[in-house]
């Protein structure tokens, strides 16, 4: 292709990073729900104190998302990505081996900064590498690779944990996170900062950005509370094998997995 529309697309990047390094921090999104089965009876904790600790993962991030959102803005996707990750290593690393019911929520809602930081830094970044209608196929591939991310986590963590314990399942998520750092500061092209484009008060004037962030909120947040409780559920209800129970789970990640993609690819099509 020639043109001035060739030599942009010649000049984007792949998409293939962005996209693996976001399957790898959604993998660590919900990683403790797949092995609640075994999580709750070991901490003597009821389901109602199990649900807080998906509750308490978005809770930070929703608290943090405005600040986060600029401190993007201003540092970059690259670098807020490179810390989201060390932030989601960190609090992988920690839940594994933490001591109690309390330590544990505590890293739940320090793994929330890390995943709404990952969140804002992937989607600045396709917006500022991929432009027009190409920009919605990106965001919606990056959408499928949030899914499915947590779809491998419900999938596999259930088989390792039957041989590592939920510590070493947990302790072994952090493997993808530090593959998908090293590519990442290696290969991810740097973004321009941006300051002061839109007065917050518009943003939050905007009834768009209302009805995006309701959507959003039905519908990725339809996985969460799927993926949270699908095991426990087959576990419970049906004395279902925990590793089965993750692969029957592993499904509900599925539609997200393909939609989103194809909602980014009708976009692009008009």
């Amino acid at each position: 292709m020639s043109g001035p529309r060739g030599s942009e697309r010649r000049d984007e990047p792949s998409l293939l990073l962005p996209c693996v390094v976001t399957s790898a921090q959604t993998l660590v999104l919900i990683n403790h729900a797949p092995l609640l089965p075994l999580i709750m009876p070991e901490l003597g904790i009821t389901p109602a104190q199990a649900g807080l600790l998906s509750t308490v993962t978005f809770l930070g991030g929703g608290l943090l998302a405005i600040p986060v959102g600029q401190l993007t803005d201003w540092l970059g996707a690259k670098w807020m990505m490179a810390g989201s990750l060390v932030i989601l290593l960190l609090s992988t690393l920690g839940m594994a081996a933490a001591p109690g019911y309390g330590s544990l929520l505590a890293l739940r809602l320090l793994s929330g900064v890390g995943v709404c930081a990952s969140f804002i830094a992937a989607g600045h970044y396709a917006n500022a590498h991929w432009r027009g209608p190409r920009s919605a196929l990106a965001q919606g591939l990056l959408g499928g690779s949030m899914q499915l991310g947590i779809g491998i986590a419900i999938f596999v963590l259930p088989f390792l944990a039957t041989r590592l314990g939920w510590r070493g399942a947990l302790a072994l998520c952090a493997a993808p996170l530090v593959v998908a750092l090293g590519l990442w500061l290696r290969w991810a092209r740097a973004t321009s900062p941006r300051r002061g484009v839109v007065a917050m008060r518009s943003v939050f004037a905007d009834p768009a950005a209302w009805r995006l962030g309701l959507v959003n909120g039905a519908t990725f947040g339809l996985t969460v509370v799927l993926g949270t409780w699908v095991a426990v559920y087959f576990v419970e209800e049906f004395g279902l094998a925990l590793t089965l129970a993750g692969m029957f789970g592993a499904q509900t990640a599925l539609l997200g997995m393909v939609g989103r993609p194809m909602g980014g690819l009708l976009v692009a099509r008009g």
